[in-house]
């Protein structure tokens, strides 16, 4: 290791310890593990939702997640008192724990996958559907796909 004016390189200090907030305040998000199993053994696959557009719709989700029920949840007067809902819905802050079954959570990511193909390259037929009209009219132009300059 070589020193210079008494000062190490920078590439032989240590590096410092990087803490995530995941570490220090712990993730509210996070399913419990007894939870998630109950999931996987009713073939379920769970996602937080808005208590909001829930409620809003009238217990109807856009999406058709359903709010996630516990069953033989029993808790006490202070247990009630201190938030926890005694349907047995899970609750964090203005989230609720959504369900569907894992084949329509499936066919839903399909859906998406499908929409998001079918979007892409569109820039770059768009672009070059413009070069062919620009050379056709004889127009001197620059055409970019984007927001980047092309390279």
């Amino acid at each position: 290791m070589s020193v210079k004016d008494g000062k190490k390189p920078l590439s032989k200090k240590p590096a410092p310890a990087m803490i995530n907030a995941d570490q220090v305040f712990g993730n509210p998000l996070q399913i419990p593990k007894d939870l998630q199993d109950e999931l996987d053994s009713q073939n379920l696959v769970a996602r937080w939702i808005s208590a909001d557009v829930v409620y809003k719709g009238g217990g109807y989700h856009p999406k058709r997640w359903s709010p996630y029920k516990r069953k033989n949840v029993t808790q006490s007067m202070t247990e009630f008192g201190l938030g926890r809902d005694p349907e047995g819905v899970i609750r964090r802050g203005d989230l609720i724990l959504g369900v569907k079954t894992k084949d329509a959570a499936e066919l839903q990511k399909a859906y998406l996958n499908q929409k998001a193909d079918r979007a892409t390259g569109i820039n770059q037929e768009k672009a070059d559907e413009m070069r062919r009209f620009a050379r056709d009219s004889n127009i001197n132009a620059t055409i970019h796909e984007g927001y980047d300059d092309n390279e």
